[in-house]
């Protein structure tokens, strides 16, 4: 056999192994219980990022989907509005959050490892809120690399928050996630390393609340446990520092596949899944007191 095709194998065999060992232990994790607020349209079956403003929720479709950011009625799911990104192309955007002035779509995904240079696309909410048809819209354009590493392949991200000063990254690797900052103002740069956390976890959607000073990612572990973790108790924006607190949301076949999160008005916290076989594009909420 050739050399090449027994690493291969071993590693396959490696990382079967660690899944095993690490599926057996979110089956002890404290479960969170989600309620169903309603199905998404179908326009949006790969929801990947979610961000609530002007008394809607707010997404877009995953990589290969069209240039668009989506505005959802809270109460039955279905589209209400398009605004078109004419200067964006959607290679993977995996993420949106926004601070009191602006929106910023996450154009950061890169499972395959190649893209040299990621872009995140900013736009004025007072631009969004002029009318409520159907817009075409150019955005301000930030775009950034991750510094050299002593890693063979890039990072891959799909989870961001702003805190009004900077932008923050969590990246998506197997067991860790590692935070990265960039400016909020249109250029290139070089993405800032901030700190490492061990998530036995895949991290794929972030919220920030300002008020309460709580960060929420949620993710997944392979086919196994849909996962949230918050953090509290950080000392400015070492989120990691903080106390950190991990649930389930149950399995694959109840939540699909978690790719967002946000916080509405009220500060109750929502989560939307992709569509994945039986289980629809859905939109979900959690009581808040029960993350204390």
């Amino acid at each position: 056999m050739h050399p090449a095709r027994k690493i291969y194998i071993s590693f396959s065999i490696l990382l079967a192994l660690i899944c095993f060992v690490e599926l057996k232990a979110q089956n002890k994790l404290p479960f969170l219980k989600a309620s169903q607020v309603t199905s998404l349209d179908n326009g949006v079956h790969e929801t990947s990022g979610l961000i609530y403003f002007d008394n809607s929720f707010w997404t877009i479709n995953d990589s290969g989907g069209a240039n668009i950011l989506y505005r959802i009625d809270p109460t039955d799911g279905k589209i209400t509005q398009q605004i078109t990104i004419s200067n964006a192309e959607n290679k993977d955007w995996e993420e949106i959050t926004a601070d009191e002035k602006f929106v910023y779509i996450a154009d950061i995904g890169d499972n395959n490892h190649e893209r040299k240079e990621k872009q995140i696309y900013k736009i004025a909410k007072a631009d969004i809120l002029k009318n409520s048809k159907d817009r075409v819209m150019l955005s301000e354009i930030i775009r950034f690399k991750y510094p050299e590493s002593d890693k063979s392949y890039n990072y891959n991200a799909e989870a961001m928050v702003s805190d009004g000063t900077v932008l923050h990254l969590f990246t998506k690797d197997l067991l860790e996630s590692n935070h990265f900052t960039i400016p909020l103002k249109a250029g290139k740069y070089t993405a800032s390393y901030v700190e490492k956390l061990e998530t036995k976890g895949q991290v794929t959607g972030a919220a920030l609340d300002r008020k309460s000073k709580s960060l929420i990612l949620v993710g997944y572990f392979g086919f196994g446990d849909r996962l949230l973790w918050k953090f509290t108790n950080f000392t400015n924006t070492n989120y990691f520092k903080g106390k950190v607190q991990k649930f389930s949301l149950g399995n694959i076949t109840e939540t699909s596949q978690v790719e967002a999160v946000c916080f509405d008005k009220n500060n109750k916290t929502y989560f939307s899944n992709e569509s994945f076989g039986k289980v629809k594009q859905t939109l979900w909420s959690l009581v808040r007191d029960i993350l204390k």
